[in-house]
């Protein structure tokens, strides 16, 4: 049975190529949709790769006043969106005073940043770009508008952020500093971003293929992720839905360089077993893990001996798959992202695959769910998300529906 104690995920927002709202993402990932798209919303003309998973039907005058698209860059448009679907979805008409916010971004502000310098080139100063241009600007906002009291918090450990805030939140929940946790992620284009990335040639200018022999390099694709998150005991109270219990977390840092990580895969591994260990479940209860999965030699590689010494010679044990190839590289959206992807994996009873997959890497001999999706019931499932600067954090989810049919003595 469900512990008091447990903390549980009672709402869900999601903003992705594929469209407003969590069940178009189930769908089309189940479906094995691509959404990388030649990318339009930004100038690619100096840069060899030139697709993405870009969100080509956001309108945003269909959401949003004009006085609220003056104030709010990208990132905090997608974050009200995702937030209002999740608030919905909680069926919470107004948070407790005590409800804390953690997010996690790269770009929150730098469109706005980048306007700014755009402007200046031409001898305009707006300040209210300068207001926003700071990684917290999303946070923020969102506490504004919903009246959030509790502690407010960005995390910016690259693309593990939104893995980490969500950690973080637990972590406020377990010691009961806070009622609720409103956590998630956030990343949206912007010309810096993209020009990080392609000066360090880790994007393909084809399509991405993780794990597979053929793969060139991660592509990168935008959006955001919310979940409220509360205590079995509070969620109980006003007979809420409940959608996983996050049953545990873990986190580590390579200490290596600042783009490559570990390829030894063992400072990331020390992540997933502290994650485990958190949860009280042994490796063989695992029955999926969500791979962090860019599509780039290095980090399929690394990731690939990480599962192997973490789960030994039960490594093919899992099934394991990579949401990227279909949306890309959310950055600092990609832990939500796949923590909303298992989510919906749990509730189809199907495992999403990895699409563009042709022949095995013999370094990457993983349980690999490849082209189509597949049948199989999840109790146990992982998330593992690798950031810049060796920034490791990892998720264990636990399937209510799962918990609910334990049998106890």
């Amino acid at each position: 049975m469900i512990r008091d104690t447990d903390i549980v995920v009672t709402g869900i927002g999601t903003i992705s190529p594929y469209g407003y709202g969590t069940k178009a993402f189930w769908d089309s990932l189940a479906n094995g949709e691509d959404k990388i798209t030649e990318v339009k919303k930004i100038k690619l003309d100096n840069n060899y790769a030139k697709r993405g998973g870009e969100i080509d039907w956001y309108i945003p005058k269909k959401f949003f006043s004009q006085n609220e698209l003056r104030k709010w860059d990208l990132n905090t448009q997608y974050c009200m969106l995702a937030m209002e679907e999740a608030k919905l979805d909680a069926k919470i008409d107004a948070f407790p005073n005590n409800t804390g916010i953690f997010m996690g971004t790269l770009t929150a502000g730098l469109p706005f940043a980048e306007m700014y310098y755009d402007n200046m080139l031409k001898n305009k100063y707006i300040p209210r770009y300068i207001t926003q241009c700071f990684r917290a600007s999303a946070a923020d906002n969102v506490a504004k508008k919903y009246h959030l009291n509790g502690p407010k918090i960005t995390v910016t450990t690259a693309c593990s952020a939104s893995a980490h805030a969500i950690a973080v939140g637990v972590s406020y929940l377990r010691r009961n500093k806070i009622d609720v946790a409103i956590v998630g992620g956030v990343d949206a284009f912007c010309q810096v971003t993209w020009a990080g990335f392609s000066a360090l040639r880790a994007l393909s200018g084809v399509q991405i293929s993780p794990f597979s022999k053929e793969r060139q390099g991660t592509q990168i694709g935008e959006g955001a992720g919310v979940l409220v998150l509360e205590t079995y005991k509070r969620a109980k109270v006003r007979n809420a839905k409940i959608h996983a219990i996050i049953a545990g977390c873990g986190a580590s840092t390579d200490a290596y360089h600042i783009t490559a990580p570990n390829p030894t895969g063992e400072t990331q591994a020390q992540a997933i077993r502290t994650a485990i260990s958190d949860a009280n479940v042994k490796l063989s209860d695992i029955d999926v893990i969500c791979a962090h999965g860019t599509g780039t030699e290095l980090n399929d590689q690394m990731e690939s001996k990480m599962i192997k010494k973490v789960f030994g010679k039960h490594y093919m044990k899992p099934s394991v798959t990579s949401i990227k190839s279909m949306i890309g590289h959310t950055m600092g959206a990609a832990g939500i992202h796949l923590t909303i992807a298992l989510i919906g994996m749990m509730r189809y009873r199907k495992i999403f695959p990895t699409i563009n997959y042709q022949n095995m890497d013999e370094e990457c001999d993983l349980s690999i769910v490849t082209n189509h999706a597949i049948t199989k019931d999840i109790n146990f499932g992982l998330v593992n998300a690798f950031g810049f600067g060796g920034n490791n954090a990892a998720l264990v989810l636990e399937n209510p529906v799962y918990k609910e049919n334990e049998i106890h003595d």
